[in-house]
């Protein structure tokens, strides 16, 4: 059901509405259903198979989708035309990326039909078969091929943090921060200035950003890419948001734990991840966790702890008003693409949808981050669990522009040496 055009295929929608009789007539009688459970549970989930590109919707889904048809203020049916497909789109991007490593630029979905995948020179036919199959699945989504961009995502996210680093390092600059726009082809950096600083800095500062990206290896053709800087009119352009079992989507003695984690081989250690800014002395259900270490930089924002206690794969995707229910495996790890729906939930705000804006975002010391279209989160939802359906994308870190912005869960890895913890780890 997931990837038909309903309004073209009037037998799908039937089966759809038949879907949700039947699942809230289960789930009123008591559903079997893997995925739901409340925090009274005591049992780990069973295991949930790794996405596929042409899965259907899920019951897990289904959930998230109502979520985002209350909050947007929309159909349900509308929520699933614009965005049951979308992580199935993101999945073939994520296969795309590693059938032809250096050859992606980015993607983006545009719109409830369309969609577009960039490269750096010619369309590989890896690429091609991938798409293919992903539109076979979904035949109401159109998707575009962008050939000859002349740089690779690693590229970019490079220039991006040699702009933005170069900027915040300078004596003038408080806070900044950069991220780029596709349709200009422009890095663009808003800075905090002190009051005494005159705006006449700025063309000062440029030419120090586009010195360092000049000179700076590893940037490819980004090398002469356009630079905007902006003056921020706030001292702050956004920051972290603080305040029987270990599961991420809990509620912490402070900030709210992410996803479980479990360390490289040989040690495999299980354990609990959380935003980097919050507190190393933080307990779980009155129970102490160890730090073991964090990382605040180019990769996000994340630390991790181990416990006394169970450390499962599962986590708490929660509701409009609760915060640990409705518990779920974890099955993958994703990698989020522009205007994509995601689900976050949190210790203060609970669960909270909404689409991806722009990737690659640094933020004052943290870079890699993903920024949201809107501001819903609060102090307390630092570390939250970033998802959609059974997907760990990220860890919430807290605003940028007066947006929500998080860590992206692929890339804890490389900041930490650990990963986050699914059903075959």
């Amino acid at each position: 059901m997931k990837y038909f055009t309903i309004w073209c295929k009037p037998p799908i929608f039937i089966v759809l509405i038949a879907l949700i009789t039947t699942m809230s007539t289960g789930m009123a009688a008591g559903s079997s259903d893997a995925s739901t459970t409340t925090s009274s549970s005591p049992e780990a989930m069973p295991d949930v198979a790794a996405p596929q590109i042409g899965d259907p919707v899920s019951e897990a889904e289904l959930r998230d989708l109502r979520t985002v048809a209350q909050q947007m203020g929309m159909s349900l049916k509308a929520a699933i035309e614009r965005f049951a497909w979308n992580d199935n789109f993101a999945l073939a991007v994520a296969r795309i990326r590693e059938a032809s490593p250096g050859s992606l630029t980015s993607a983006e979905i545009t719109d409830a039909g369309n969609a577009w995948v960039a490269f750096t020179g010619s369309v590989p036919q890896a690429a091609r078969d991938i798409i293919n199959t992903f539109t076979s699945y979904h035949s109401g989504v159109t998707v575009a091929l962008r050939a000859n961009l002349g740089f690779t995502e690693t590229e970019l996210q490079e220039a991006i943090e040699v702009v933005h680093f170069a900027l915040l390092e300078a004596s003038e600059v408080q806070d900044a921060s950069t991220s780029f726009d596709f349709a200009t082809r422009r890095v663009t950096t808003l800075v905090v200035l002190g009051d005494a600083v005159p705006d006449s800095m700025l063309a000062t500062l440029k030419n120090r950003a586009t010195n360092s990206l000049t000179s700076a290896p590893g940037v490819g053709s980004l090398n002469s890419m356009e630079i905007s800087l902006l003056r921020s009119d706030r001292q702050e352009i956004g920051g972290p948001d603080s305040s029987t079992e270990h599961l991420g989507g809990e509620s912490l003695s402070q900030c709210t734990s992410g996803f479980g984690t479990i360390s490289l081989p040989p040690s495999a250690d299980r354990g609990i991840s959380t935003a980097g800014h919050c507190s190393d002395s933080i307990s779980d259900d009155g129970s102490s966790l160890t730090f073991q270490s964090e990382h605040q930089g180019t990769h996000g924002d994340f630390q991790w702890h181990t416990g006394s206690q169970n450390e499962e794969d599962d986590f708490y995707a929660g509701d409009v008003s609760t915060t640990e229910t409705d518990r779920r495996d974890v099955s993958s790890v994703g990698s989020p693409v522009k205007r994509q729906v995601l689900c976050r939930n949190g210790a203060a705000t609970h669960k909270r949808c909404q689409l991806v804006r722009d990737l690659n975002v640094c933020k004052g010391i943290w870079c890699n981050l993903v920024r949201m279209e809107e501001r819903k989160a609060t102090r307390g939802d630092s570390g939250g669990p970033v998802y959609w359906t059974y997907t760990a994308y990220g860890l919430h870190h807290g605003s940028s522009k007066g947006r929500d912005v998080f860590s992206r869960a692929d890339r804890i890895d490389d900041a930490l040496g650990i990963e986050i913890a699914t059903s075959d780890a």
